[in-house]
């Protein structure tokens, strides 16, 4: 513990404390979401795989969540460019520097190149599930992966990937072969289609809430993609074809036919649900993998009516085999059930030079409508961001969420967004958004529909050149009942941190974080609180050589007082994890540049809980009060 206090004091002692940017645009969203849905590895291959903006298309633009249809309208009216930097001259510093990564200005050869990517986790425990044998597996973790382009208008890949307690090293595995080029786009293999604002088809990079406040209200017509990708429950698998033959008119069509996993009624064997965990470590995990075809064929065709107004329309059909059954209950009264879906879809976006406008009208078989409305009303300064939605309960959409959840089949919600931003001077910077969600109907366990508000403030200070002081509010409160207490209970979360960012030199930072959890209940229950500190130092030891280690300390009341914490891991994997009880941890991250085309990652990680016995819950839990583990991947191109 002395060694934490001693680190998280350097934070402070300093008189100057990092530029008002947030760590890194990776960090940045994933602090965003409490689970993975693919964004790393897709952050992951774009920072490997650089788009060229000379060449790259609108919908492709579109995938980054800060850029507003003004930065596309401008970087793709000022082409062609011959350096990167011509770029930061027609956006702004912030805006530029999250996209710099993901963009190069030189032509890729025309030569073969190859990516092969190996990762591996190490435990160095064992959970109940291994030990007495409830596991097919043992205990490591492997995930392996080949890209290569021999073009800009050629790619493809292959992946393969197994978790904890899974026996079969290809367990999952998925792959693509790509052709690009400027009026068509084909897929073979797996894919994922964005379109519309996630009534009918999502993905995995439209955010929900997060510190880019103004995102929810863009566009999110970005079209299709290749999925190369550890995320076992996104995607299709099939053909996916992009034509744009005019300049007004688009089309995509994709057809798939994709295996998923299936929840089953051992009273009387029928599938009832889809399972989206992607765990089939135990024979009764096993046993309900890849048990539903699922088919699917969609449609988009979008009217450029102009250079700024956008029309598409779309529709999908999904079949089952076998066909979902469910027990006729309250508990299950609107959860689909049946072999067939069919979703149709219309969406418009218009932007001019004071404003973005767009929408989506979606609906299925049974006619019932689902809505979302967005305005952005952007600024040189910033802008304000308003988003509306409402999806009926009778809504059935397997491939969409609604705008506060990742959960698929979304229904019976409807909820308002504001988002702000705002650079007061050069030196504050301040973003905010407001949220109202309720439910449009009782549930099972509730006997009248709840709701939930949010509230976020984040403010970034420049200090000096060098420090940022960074200060973020969460407010939230959620309504539901409890069997116990007559009426709705509101449960308050309030979260409050402050980031101390410093560059002692140009390759040494220091980062401190103080962050503290109250919650409160309505009149009915005690309250808890929680506490988290860390102290983060990052040291580049020389052009071959990074550093990275962090040391933490926390403290809670229960579960519900529990503090998510992100921590920086290796490249495409996502760790943010929900630290409750009392304890403390620590990790070193070493990224080494072997040669040119050759990195290496290792990390190293320990956690330790104060006064239990065991940690873990189920067929996860393991003895003791301390877990280790090691983790290397290392990536080759050539």
């Amino acid at each position: 513990m002395k060694y934490f206090i001693i680190f998280f004091f350097l934070g402070f002692v300093f008189p100057v404390i990092t530029s008002a940017q947030i760590d890194s645009l990776y960090e940045a969203l994933s602090e965003s979401i409490e689970e993975d849905d693919g964004l790393s590895e897709i952050l992951e291959e774009l920072q490997k795989n650089p788009v060229n903006i000379n060449t790259v298309s609108r919908e492709e633009l579109r995938i980054f969540p800060f850029l507003n249809e003004s930065h596309i309208d401008s970087i793709l009216s000022h082409r062609p460019y011959t350096q990167k930097r011509q770029v930061r001259q027609i956006l702004d510093k912030n805006t530029y520097n999250f996209l710099r990564p993901f963009f190069i200005v030189k032509p890729i050869p025309d030569l073969l190149n190859v990516q092969i990517t190996q990762r591996n986790y190490m435990p160095m425990y064992k959970v109940k599930g291994i030990k007495q044998g409830k596991f097919r597996g043992n205990e490591y973790d492997n995930y392996s992966k080949i890209r290569f382009q021999s073009s800009e208008s050629i790619t493809g890949g292959f992946l393969i990937q197994k978790d904890l307690g899974e026996d079969e090293i290809y367990d999952h595995y998925s792959g693509f072969l790509q052709y690009q080029n400027q009026s068509i786009k084909i897929i073979l293999g797996n894919y994922q289609v964005q379109f519309g604002h996630r009534l009918i088809l999502d993905s995995p990079y439209s955010l929900q809430k997060s510190i880019f406040t103004l995102a929810p209200a863009r566009t999110k017509n970005s079209g299709g993609r290749h999925y190369l990708s550890s995320s076992e429950f996104t995607g299709f698998s099939g053909i996916y074809v992009h034509y744009s033959p005019l300049k007004k008119i688009s089309g995509n069509i994709f057809y798939a036919n994709t295996l998923r996993d299936g929840n089953i009624d051992d009273s009387n064997n029928y599938i009832t649900s889809l399972n989206y965990s992607g765990y089939h470590r135990s024979n009764n995990e096993f046993r309900k993998k890849d048990l539903i075809r699922e088919n699917t064929l969609g449609g988009i065709i979008q009217y450029h009516a102009a250079e700024n107004i956008h029309i598409g329309f779309g529709a999908v059909n999904v079949e089952y085999n076998p066909s979902l059954v469910y027990n006729e209950s309250r508990r299950n009264y609107f959860q689909f059930s049946g072999e067939q879906i069919n979703l149709y879809s219309l969406f418009f976006h218009s932007h001019f030079e004071m404003f973005e406008l767009s929408t989506e009208i979606s609906t299925n078989q049974f006619d019932f409508f689902s809505h979302s409305y967005n305005l952005l009303l952007p600024t040189s300064t910033g802008g304000v961001g308003l988003k509306w939605w409402h999806i009926p309960k009778q809504f059935q959409s397997p491939f969409g969420h609604s705008f506060s959840s990742s959960s698929n089949f979304p229904q019976g919600v409807q909820g308002f967004y504001v988002g702000l931003e705002q650079r007061i001077n050069e030196d504050i910077h301040c973003s905010s958004f407001w949220t109202l969600e309720k439910d449009l109907w009782r549930t099972y366990f509730d006997p009248m529909p709840t709701s939930t508000k949010d509230f976020l403030l984040n403010l970034n200070f420049k200090v000096t050149e060098k420090t940022d002081l960074v200060f973020r509010y969460q407010f939230s409160d959620n309504s539901y009942y409890n069997k116990d207490y007559p009426t709705a209970i509101s449960k308050f979360r309030r979260k409050f941190r402050l980031d101390f960012i410093k560059h002692i030199t140009k390759n040494i930072r220091v980062r401190s974080r103080v962050e503290k959890v109250f919650i409160n209940y309505s009149d009915y229950l005690s309250k808890q609180q929680g506490t988290n500190l860390y102290q983060d130092i990052s040291w580049q030891v020389s052009p071959i050589l990074n550093i990275r280690v962090r040391f933490s300390s926390f403290i809670t009341d229960d579960y519900d007082s529990r503090i998510y914490e992100f921590e920086n891991d290796l490249p495409g994997t996502f760790s943010n994890y929900a630290l409750n009880g009392k304890g403390s941890k620590w990790y070193l991250l070493i990224r080494l540049n072997v040669f040119e085309n050759l990195r290496l990652w290792i990390k190293y990680r320990t956690i330790y809980y104060d006064g239990v016995p065991t940690i873990g819950t189920g067929d996860l839990q393991s003895e003791g009060n301390t877990r280790q583990d090691m983790r290397i991947q290392f990536s080759y191109s050539y």
